[in-house]
């Protein structure tokens, strides 16, 4: 066991000095021891009689006779075990409290505390990695849909001039009806032809029969 420090020597070397002497000094008072008639001596423990001096009391018509002896005193009791005289040493600061152990309740809820912390903890290191796969893959998205937006936006301004193109040919283009007319149109002139041709040849046949009748006269 570590030493404990001791206070300074003014503060105790009064008190021991009084302790010591209440130790060796006593304070005594003369005792007497009375007796009765057919009763034992009543004596004090610490006190020692002395019978050679024991002096008789002459009785009365209230009380029986009594004998008074004076007691001599004891002498003073020597104490017992002497106080050590006061070395004054080095001064020690007093040691640390031994650590306390902690009992079940508080472990077990320090242990679900710290088991909750760091799960939270890698939970969160988690968390934070997915938001930041997650959030670099929609962005990769989000580029790949502009894009296709870019995209779309040219095909179709494409198709909006392939379809005025469309329209302009359409507007110069025959329709059905058209082209029936004008089928209808181009056989009456050929018959027309044909026809005339027809006249025509059969004039020339009619010329040529007059000219070979006008031949036939002139020979």
């Amino acid at each position: 066991m570590p030493a404990l420090p001791r206070p300074p020597r003014t503060l105790l070397q009064p008190s021991l000095r009084l302790a010591s002497h209440a130790h060796s000094t006593t304070i005594s008072r003369p005792r007497t021891l009375v007796t009765t008639p057919g009763a034992a001596p009543v004596a004090n423990p610490t006190a020692v009689a002395a019978d050679a001096t024991a002096t008789a009391v002459p009785p009365t018509a209230a009380q029986p006779a009594v004998v008074v002896r004076p007691v001599v005193p004891a002498t003073p009791l020597q104490p017992t075990r002497t106080v050590p005289a006061f070395e004054p040493g080095p001064l020690h600061p007093p040691p640390p409290p031994p650590p306390k152990r902690p009992g079940f309740f508080r472990g077990g809820l320090l242990g679900f505390l710290t088991g909750l912390t760091l799960a939270g903890t890698t939970a969160y290191v988690y968390l934070v990695d997915d938001y930041g796969a997650s959030t670099a893959q929609l962005l990769s998205g989000l580029e790949a849909v502009e894009r296709s937006a870019a995209k779309v936006a040219a095909d179709g301004a494409r198709v909006r001039a392939l379809e005025t193109a469309f329209a302009e040919h359409v507007k110069r283009a025959a329709t059905a009806k058209g082209v029936e007319r004008v089928r209808a149109e181009l056989l009456a002139v050929l018959d027309a032809q044909a026809t005339q041709h027809l006249e025509l040849r059969t004039r020339v046949w009619e010329l040529e029969q007059d000219l070979k009748a006008a031949r036939a006269v002139k020979k």
